[in-house]
C-alpha cells in the first residue's frame, strides 16, 4: 500500500501545478512514452483522476479551481478509505484472536499451523500498512492546506469541508504518534567469518603483509617443523558483535558493543592466536595465523549528551569509547590487512574515561582524561595496548613505553570557509619505565603535541600539512639525548579532476620521535623512524567498470648515528604498488594488485638488503545491502631482514601463498 507518492502528486496538482497530458490507455490524448505515463495511469486507476466526459485528460490546458478542488476531494476520499481499511484490519485481527479455541481442561496446546499462519499473515499486513502510514505526514499537511485554499469550491460541490478538516487533523495526530513511537533499545550488529589457508613453496615459508609466516607446520618451524600446505596451515576465525543503543532518553545517548568470537588472541613465536589484541604488529616474532580462544569482550560502553554550561555549548562522552587525534600523534594502525571489521579498522584506541567538548567562538575545545589497556576479554587479554614508539632504541617501532594513563587537550576550528586547523597536547604516562639509549628505566612519561591543517581547493581536492613533537621524561626529569631529533612533519596535495586523481606527500620522521601514531608501512615495517619520505599516487577511472591506481613511496635515512632504527643517511627503501579493479557487475568486482618493496644499505643487518614482493588476485561480491563476500589469493616472494625468528633466520628468501575468505553480514 504505497500511496504516499499519489497523495503528494495530487496535492501538487491542487496547489496549481498542471502536468502535460498522459496515458494512452486511460487518456487517448496522451503519448505512451511520456515521463509521467505510469504515475497518472495509477492515479486514474485509483479514481483520483477521471478526465473529461469525452475521456480526454487535456493536460496542456490550465486547470480551473473547480477541477483542482475535485482532485483534492478525490485524494481525501481515497485517503479516508485507506484509514478505514486499517481500522477494519485491526478489528479483523482482534476477532481472529478472540475466536481462537480456548484451553479446555489442559488439552489445548496452542493454535494449529493454519491458524498460526493466518494470524501471522494478518499481523504482517497490518505492520506493512502502519509502516507506510508513517510516511503520510507531508501529504496530509498538503491536503489540509489545499482544503483551506479551495474551501469555497469544495463547499459548492456539496463537500462538508469542516468534517474533512477534522478528519485530516485526527489522521495527522495519529501519524505523528506513530512516528514518535520507537523501541527503548535499538539492537544491531555484525557477523564475520574468516578462513585463511597458507602454504610454503619449495620447502620454504611465505610471509604476509602482516608479518605472519605462511605455510607453517606443527611443531612450528622454529622447533624443527617443516613447511605445510593449504589444508594443514588452515585457520577459521569468527566474530559476532552486538550493538545496543538507547533511544528512550531525550538528550542522552548510550551505546554498548558486546563481541563474541575467537578473533582476539596472542601467543609467542609461531603460535599467535587470532589477529592479536586489535593493536600491535606481530612482525617481531613472525607467527602464523591460527584461531584464538573463544572469548567475550565489551568493545565500548559509553554515554553521550549535549547541553549548555553558563551559556556555552557543551558535550560529554563518558565510559569506554574510541579515541584518536591524528595519524602523526595518536592513531591506531591497522595490522589486519586481510580482515575487515569496523571495530578492528576504525584507527581508534579504546579508552576508559571522560571526553568533554566546549563550543567557544568558531571552534571546539576538547578535554580528555582516561586509562588505556584496561578493557579485558574473558580470556584475560587486554585490548589495544598503547605503546609510545621505541624511536632510536627499539627493533620494531611499536615497542616502547606501555601507556596506561592519558590527559589531553584538543582545539578544532575552521579557517575561513575552506580551511581547518586541529591542535592537540597529550600527556601519556606508563606504570613501568621503558629504556632509552640502552639505559633501563630511562623514561615513564611521553608528551606529544602538534597540529594538522587542511585547505580545500575543490570538492575533492586540497592541501594538507602536519607538525608534531614528542618529549620523554622520567618523572619530571628530562632524559639525556631525547630532546633532539624528536619531531615529525608532513605536507602534501591531493587533486581530483574528472576521472583522474593525483596525490603527493613529503614526510620526515626523526629518529627519536615516539608518538603512538599511524604514519605508514614499508614492507612489513610499521611507523619507521629516521626517514625522509616521498609518496605519490596517480589513478584513473577509465569507465564505469575499470579503474587503475599506481603508488610510489621512496624512503631515505634522515640521519646517521641511530643504528637501531636500521636506517642511516645511506639507507633507502623504494616501494611500488599497482591496483587494478574491474566491475564485472555492479555487485561483483574483480581486482589484481602488486606491491614491491626493496631496501638497500640497511644498518645492523645480516644482509644490507631486504625484498618484499606480493601479488594479489581476488573479488568482492555484494550479496545484499547487508552482506558481502571477499575471496583473495596472495603470493609472497620475500627476503626478510627484520624478523630473526623467521624460519631460516633473517635474510633467508621465503616464498609462499595465502588464500583468504571473509563473509560479512550486518543485521
Amino acid at each position: 500500500m504505497k500511496r504516499t507518492f499519489k497523495y503528494a502528486l495530487v496535492s501538487v496538482l491542487a496547489l496549481g501545478v498542471v502536468l502535460p497530458a498522459i496515458a494512452q490507455d486511460q487518456f487517448p490524448d496522451v503519448p505512451e512514452n511520456h515521463w509521467a505515463y505510469e504515475a497518472l495511469a495509477r492515479l486514474k486507476k485509483d479514481g483520483l483522476l477521471v478526465g473529461y466526459p469525452d475521456g480526454k485528460y487535456r493536460g496542456a490546458r490550465p486547470a480551473t479551481r473547480y477541477e483542482l478542488a475535485v482532485a483534492v476531494h478525490a485524494a481525501y476520499v481515497s485517503l479516508k478509505g485507506t484509514t478505514d481499511g486499517l481500522q477494519n484490519q485491526i478489528k479483523a485481527l482482534e476477532d481472529m484472536i478472540k475466536n481462537m479455541p480456548k484451553p479446555d481442561g489442559g488439552k489445548y496446546d496452542g493454535p494449529t499451523k493454519e491458524e498460526f499462519n493466518a494470524l501471522k499473515d494478518a499481523v504482517d499486513a497490518l505492520k506493512n500498512d502502519v509502516a507506510n502510514m508513517k510516511s503520510w505526514g507531508d501529504d496530509i499537511s498538503m491536503l489540509k492546506r489545499a482544503s483551506d485554499t479551495f474551501q469555497k469550491e469544495l463547499s459548492s460541490l456539496g463537500v462538508d469541508v469542516e468534517a474533512m478538516k477534522k478528519d485530516l487533523g485526527e489522521l495527522s495526530a495519529r501519524v505523528k504518534a506513530l512516528e514518535g513511537r520507537k523501541p527503548t533499545i535499538d539492537i544491531s550488529g555484525d557477523a564475520n567469518f574468516w578462513l585463511g589457508a597458507a602454504h610454503g613453496n619449495g620447502g620454504g615459508f611465505g610471509l604476509s603483509q602482516d608479518g605472519r609466516t605462511e605455510g607453517t607446520n606443527n611443531p612450528a618451524p622454529g622447533a624443527g617443523g617443516t613447511s605445510a600446505g593449504l589444508t594443514r596451515d588452515l585457520s577459521v576465525i569468527h566474530e559476532l558483535g552486538f550493538n545496543f543503543k538507547g533511544t528512550g532518553s531525550e538528550g542522552v545517548d548510550w551505546n554498548t558493543t558486546v563481541v563474541v568470537g575467537n578473533a582476539l588472541g596472542a601467543g609467542t613465536d609461531f603460535t599467535h592466536g587470532g589477529f592479536g589484541d586489535q593493536n600491535g604488529s606481530l612482525n617481531a616474532s613472525g607467527g602464523g595465523y591460527s584461531r584464538g580462544v573463544s572469548t567475550v569482550y565489551i568493545q565500548n560502553a559509553d554515554v553521550n549528551f549535549n547541553s549548555k554550561l553558563v551559556g556555552i555549548g557543551f558535550s560529554a562522552h563518558a565510559g569506554r569509547f574510541g579515541f584518536k587525534v591524528s595519524p602523526m600523534m595518536l592513531q591506531r594502525p591497522d595490522y589486519t590487512n586481510y580482515f575487515t571489521s569496523s571495530r578492528w579498522d576504525n584507527h581508534e584506541y579504546t579508552i576508559e574515561g571522560l571526553n568533554l567538548g566546549f563550543r567557544l567562538g568558531g571552534g571546539k575545545l576538547g578535554l580528555v582524561a582516561g586509562l588505556f589497556g584496561t578493557a579485558e576479554a574473558t580470556n584475560g587479554m587486554a585490548l589495544q595496548g598503547v605503546n609510545g614508539g621505541a624511536g632510536a632504541t627499539g627493533t620494531t617501532p611499536d615497542v616502547g613505553l606501555a601507556v596506561t594513563r592519558a590527559l589531553g587537550a584538543t582545539w578544532d576550528t575552521h579557517i575561513g570557509s575552506k580551511g581547518n586547523l586541529n591542535l592537540a597536547y597529550l600527556w601519556l604516562d606508563g606504570n613501568t619505565a621503558a629504556a632509552f639509549g640502552g639505559a633501563a628505566g630511562a623514561y615513564d612519561r611521553l608528551n606529544v603535541y602538534g597540529g594538522d591543517i587542511s585547505w580545500k581547493l575543490g570538492e575533492h581536492s586540497g592541501l594538507h600539512g602536519s607538525y608534531a613533537k614528542s618529549v620523554i621524561r622520567l618523572g619530571n626529569a628530562s632524559v639525556a639525548g631525547a630532546d633532539t631529533n624528536n619531531a615529525a612533519w608532513s605536507g602534501g596535495i591531493h587533486l581530483m579532476k574528472g576521472d583522474w586523481w593525483l596525490g603527493a606527500t613529503y614526510r620526515k620522521v626523526e629518529a627519536n620521535y615516539m608518538a603512538p601514531g599511524d604514519w605508514g608501512r614499508i614492507g612489513v615495517r610499521y611507523n619507521q623512524t629516521n626517514t625522509n619520505s616521498w609518496v605519490g599516487t596517480i589513478g584513473r577511472k577509465f569507465n564505469s567498470k575499470l579503474s587503475l591506481s599506481l603508488r610510489g613511496q621512496f624512503d631515505k635515512g634522515a640521519a646517521d648515528g641511530f643504528e637501531s632504527t636500521n636506517f642511516n643517511k645511506g639507507t633507502k627503501a623504494d616501494t611500488y604498488a599497482i591496483d587494478l579493479k574491474y566491475a564485472v557487475r555492479p555487485d561483483f568486482t574483480f581486482h589484481v594488485g602488486y606491491e614491491d618493496t626493496r631496501y638497500s644499505a640497511l644498518v645492523n643487518s645480516v644482509d644490507p638488503a631486504a625484498e618484499y614482493r606480493w601479488v594479489t588476485v581476488g573479488f568482492h561480491h555484494t550479496l545484499s545491502s547487508a552482506s558481502k563476500l571477499v575471496i583473495q589469493y596472495q603470493t609472497s616472494d620475500v627476503k626478510n631482514e627484520f624478523q630473526t625468528t623467521t624460519p631460516g633466520g633473517a635474510g633467508t628468501p621465503t616464498r609462499g601463498g595465502l588464500l583468504t575468505t571473509q563473509l560479512s553480514i550486518k543485521f
